[in-house]
């Protein structure tokens, strides 16, 4: 259809566009070669092999709630943990703590192995994906880490970790053990 001026007539142009919400991404990232500084990747026992990365709202107060997020990654990959819906209390803060294993400590049911051969395609869930199965194996860690973060729209944001440090269970008699050696194994499971 054509004007009479040569231009074609736009019929039944909408008068205002269609908009879509944006939904910024947002995300923490734990630096691998921060949080294995002094320890380095491999598979001898004072080396990390995988961590832990369960991650929690703050309150108003910066006391960490319980964990709504996990993943579990190889010692040399940053751990990612991304599109985090906001919390529901409006909360900007995060509180990520940090559990590692050396290659002997680390609990195979945690692993994500990809799917068989017979079925390359299929949907396959990661345990570490999980918070529950990520905290029942908490005992036996080799170091923990506590690690902050504030939320910043549309980015994902850096951790600052704390540095890995053997797990300080209360002794018998209520105090505190005398720490190890960081790195030794067997520091978290005796």
């Amino acid at each position: 259809m054509a004007s009479a001026f040569g231009v074609p007539a736009l019929a039944g142009c909408a008068s205002s566009a269609a908009t879509t919400t944006y939904t910024p991404i947002t995300g923490v990232i734990v630096s691998s070669v921060d949080l294995t500084a002094g320890f380095g990747c491999g598979t001898d026992p004072g080396q990390v092999y995988e961590y832990a990365a369960l991650l929690s709202y703050s309150d108003d107060a910066g006391v960490p709630q319980s964990p709504v997020f996990s993943g579990v990654f190889a010692c040399y990959a940053d751990g990612r943990l991304s599109n985090l819906p906001p919390s529901d209390s409006g909360s900007l803060s995060f509180d990520v703590t940090i559990l590692a294993w050396n290659q002997a400590s680390f609990p195979p049911a945690l692993g994500c192995f990809p799917p068989s051969p017979a079925s390359p395609n299929a949907f396959f869930p990661c345990p570490g994906d999980d918070v529950a199965t990520v905290l029942s194996y908490e005992a036996t860690a080799n170091w923990s880490a506590r690690c902050t973060a504030t939320q910043q729209p549309g980015v994902s944001v850096l951790a600052v970790c704390d540095p890995l440090a053997p797990p300080r269970p209360a002794s018998e008699d209520g105090g505190v053990p005398e720490a190890g050696v960081a790195g030794e194994a067997g520091d978290a499971t005796d």
